[in-house]
């Protein structure tokens, strides 16, 4: 089993997180918000020492992969991309993957703005916004009502 820290304020994190849940695994792969009660009880050291613009993965036997290791492990456990993440981890190039992932993370807020990716809060805050009418019974349904209830 591996646990995926993301960002749920990051909305690329977010559309990651749903691309992932579709996708075949071969290693169990349960993601955890970086913030969440949930988070910081089960790796209290981990969520304490690092911050939410370090991806980490956690293994369940306690291993800890950051950034570009992390989405290495993140890729081993999707059936379609294990191959991949063999490559990527080849000494000739990892360079390479560093680079695309720290590239990738730190312009993460401004691509999600781009792409109009909106993190888990804010749509919940839009949603929160929306007024729902009330449910109002025509004139006929009300005079039926009436009458059912004398």
């Amino acid at each position: 089993m591996l646990y995926l820290l993301y960002d749920d304020h990051c909305g690329l994190c977010c559309q990651l997180k749903q691309w992932l849940m579709k996708q075949k695994l071969a290693v169990p792969l349960c993601l955890v918000r970086w913030d969440s009660d949930q988070a910081r009880q089960m790796f209290p050291t981990i969520v304490t020492s690092r911050t939410a613009a370090e991806l980490t993965v956690i293994s369940n036997a306690g291993e800890v992969w950051l950034n570009e290791k992390a989405w290495l492990m993140v890729f081993h456990a999707l059936v379609r991309y294990q191959t991949i993440a063999r490559k990527l981890a080849t000494p000739a190039l990892l360079p390479f993957a560093r680079q695309a992932f720290l590239t990738l993370s730190h312009n993460r807020h401004i691509l999600s703005s781009w792409l109009r990716l909106s993190s888990e809060p804010a749509v919940a805050e839009r949603l929160k916004r929306i007024k729902v009418p009330g449910c109002e019974l025509p004139l006929e349904a009300q005079r039926v009502r009436r009458q059912a209830s004398k």
